[in-house]
């Protein structure tokens, strides 16, 4: 192990003075409240819309495998690029609050180019003209995604001052996002049906666009709506915020800009790359949420053709979803708890094991009973759930860490590292999905369900996020190994130092 690799060595003993915390309770409820609504819009994207390019739009299975694929790796890269440009372009209302006001906007407007079908200008159904303008939409789409997503998770740790802070605000945003996700699951696919003019006594399955298109414009509206009011909560919260300000006023009257300081000195491009890969447990809680979106992303993307083709029962989807949601919302508690009692590595880890068995029984006995479709499903959730609750606060550790042996670290851009994560899972999603369901003959007009096609969808559905999620947790459990008494003498060094 190179010298500049960070690896949480054990304490050298010695009395911590306790840190005071920084985010009362209601910050804390606050902050989850507003994170919870872009969770909800963005549910669409992860629940709906591989089906919805396949059965509403009519794409054909491996076309929409190729494009969602090709965008989500794009997605992928414009991760880094927006980390870069929150690390090096700092506007009016400091580094990480200002892209929490625009940004949001932006991401509404292209990503509701993905949610319609193009033919409205005269683009044929199901041809690539018509995926390259979807698929185009949702890469611009996730590049504001990212500018205020990792802006806003960046704010837990340069807003907090100690683990419990970081934890708190991690805890809140988890449950608000499984909250949301409760309604999501309830009222989502009825308004799917509803504005497309179907029936939902009927049966009548969601495969018309105009549903989608109003039902996702909706969502969007409420998520800027909130993340407005999150810009406003953080006033004065952003450390870099006052300092911009003061440039910004210097620029408009034509006087000279102020230099940058030595203490809020930008990080370079070559720096956030070191830090990052140089710190083993951020390293090792970004392999830990692949595996989490991986599991997320295929089995929400499954599970509908999971419903509508091997149950035919499209509303099962809507319930099975809605169980499974109040089940992760009550892991989050249980994760928060587990959290505060045992830390958060040990909650991760225990997160990721119920996900792999649940997942391994859902794969042996899904098929045959709608009962064990659904357990499976929502025992994953609690597990899932109990990873989420700690995913912030874990990463938010291996940066304090970072900044306590190493003076300094790239807090955006190692945050930001796990919004890559999601697009990660996006890849597999659209690529499993998109050529696996192709391999097994599957398409909209299909009228008999064969065996080999149910296994297939099976094997889809449960095996696949087994196996990513069993890699990934030997590769967490390896490399994040930082202890509460760790964190508790990092937080003391560096109140200590800016005390100085």
């Amino acid at each position: 192990m190179t010298d500049s690799a960070i690896s949480a060595p054990e304490t050298q003993g010695g009395a911590v003075a306790k840190v005071a915390n920084a985010i009362t309770q209601k910050m804390g409820l606050m902050y989850g409240i507003g994170m919870m609504f872009f969770s909800g819009w963005n549910q669409m994207l992860s629940s709906y819309w591989n089906y919805f390019l396949t059965n509403a739009v009519g794409m054909d299975p491996a076309l929409m495998g190729t494009m969602t694929t090709i965008s989500s790796f794009a997605a992928w890269i414009i991760v880094f690029i927006a980390a870069i440009v929150i690390e090096r372009i700092w506007l009016r209302w400091g580094q990480y609050r200002s892209y929490m006001l625009f940004a949001p906007i932006c991401a509404l407007v292209f990503i509701m180019g993905a949610w319609t079908d193009w033919t409205w200008i005269g683009v044929q159904p199901g041809s690539v003209p018509q995926a390259v303008l979807i698929g185009g939409c949702y890469i611009i789409g996730q590049f504001f995604i990212n500018l205020f997503m990792i802006s806003a998770t960046s704010m837990i740790t340069v807003a907090s001052k100690t683990e419990a802070d970081r934890a708190l605000m991690s805890a809140r945003k988890a449950q608000g996002n499984l909250i949301i996700k409760l309604l999501f699951a309830a009222v989502s696919l009825p308004m799917i049906i509803f504005f497309a003019g179907g029936d939902i006594a009927s049966n009548t399955k969601p495969d018309t666009v105009i549903g989608y298109t109003i039902t996702a414009f909706i969502w969007g509206i409420v998520f800027v709506i909130a993340y407005i009011f999150l810009f406003k909560m953080f006033k004065g919260m952003d450390p870099t915020e006052e300092f911009c300000q003061r440039r910004a006023a210097a620029k408009k009257a034509g006087e000279k800009v102020e230099a940058i300081q030595s203490d809020i000195e930008k990080v370079s491009v070559w720096k956030c790359l070191k830090y990052f890969f140089t710190n083993l447990p951020a390293l090792g809680l970004f392999i830990g949420e692949v595996g989490r979106a991986i599991w997320s992303m295929l089995l929400g993307a499954m599970a509908v053709y999971y419903c509508t083709v091997v149950f035919d029962q499209p509303m099962l989807y809507a319930g099975c979803l809605t169980l499974a949601n109040a089940a992760g919302l009550v892991g989050t508690f249980c994760g928060e708890a587990i959290a505060r009692k045992f830390g958060n590595r040990l909650t991760y880890l225990a997160g990721m094991a119920i996900v792999i068995v649940s997942m391994i029984f859902g794969f042996f006995g899904a098929a045959a009973s709608t009962i064990v479709f659904t357990v499976a499903i929502v025992v994953s959730f609690f597990g899932g759930n109990m990873m989420m609750a700690v995913e912030f606060s874990c990463m938010a550790n291996a940066i304090t860490y970072q900044e306590y042996k190493k003076g300094e670290s790239a807090k955006a851009f190692i945050m930001g590292t796990i919004q890559w994560c999601p697009n990660i899972g996006k890849m597999f999603q659209g690529a499993i999905a998109g050529f696996g369901l192709a391999a097994i003959g599957y398409s909209k007009t299909v009228e008999v369900v064969t065996g080999t096609m149910v296994q297939g969808i099976t094997f889809m559905t449960f095996m696949v996020p087994a196996i990513a999620m069993a890699i990934c947790f030997i590769a967490f459990f390896f490399m994040h190994r930082l202890s509460s008494s760790q964190m508790a003498e990092a937080e003391a060094a560096l109140q200590a130092r800016k005390g100085e």
